[in-house]
């Protein structure tokens, strides 16, 4: 699904980090339901090693927006430790079934400060084709995946995307 950008484009001046990410490897399941499905410890050390790099190369994060999910809000605080973040905020509208792709573009194109969002496929894999006005899986969102959008004047451009299945790209150190 396409979606338009609804921010002005004209309303900024420098350019905006905006993260997506992708919760990390967790539970196949959970006897409390979807929502409270953890990640494993797989998934823990995978997103812990992704985010010591991630802190090299995503300076000026000042907030991370969650999804309301346990895998969720366990990816954002590995995220906030390793970028030293404590503005982390848990969103409704980023939960696995309430998220649209709409909402997540609307999300980016809002914010006027670095900021990542972590939520759940395939919202983020949509929202980033929108974002980017490219196909459809342009950028793979596997569990744990981050992709640095920056957002300028007219357009987001893809900076680097990191994580399981993907590759450093545009200057990943």
């Amino acid at each position: 699904m396409r979606v338009a950008n609804p921010y002005s484009p004209t309303s900024l001046t420098t350019p905006v980090l905006v993260l997506l990410v992708r919760h990390g490897v967790s539970e196949e399941d959970h006897p409390l339901g979807d929502r409270a499905r953890q990640l494993t410890s797989e998934g823990i050390t995978s997103f812990k090693r992704t985010s010591a790099l991630i802190a090299k190369n995503a300076v000026g994060i000042r907030r991370i927006l969650s999804s309301p999910y346990a895998r969720a809000i366990a990816t954002a605080r590995i995220l906030a430790e390793a970028l030293h973040v404590s503005d982390l905020e848990v969103r409704d509208d980023l939960g696995a079934t309430s998220a649209s792709v709409r909402g997540v573009v609307k999300l980016a194109g809002d914010v006027t400060d670095a900021v990542a969002l972590v939520g759940h496929n395939p919202t983020l894999t949509e929202a980033a084709a929108s974002l980017l006005r490219t196909p459809a899986n342009a950028v793979r969102f596997l569990p744990g995946t981050v992709a640095a959008l920056e957002r300028n004047a007219d357009a987001f451009a893809l900076r680097w995307v990191a994580g399981p299945g993907n590759r450093w790209a545009n200057g990943f150190r």
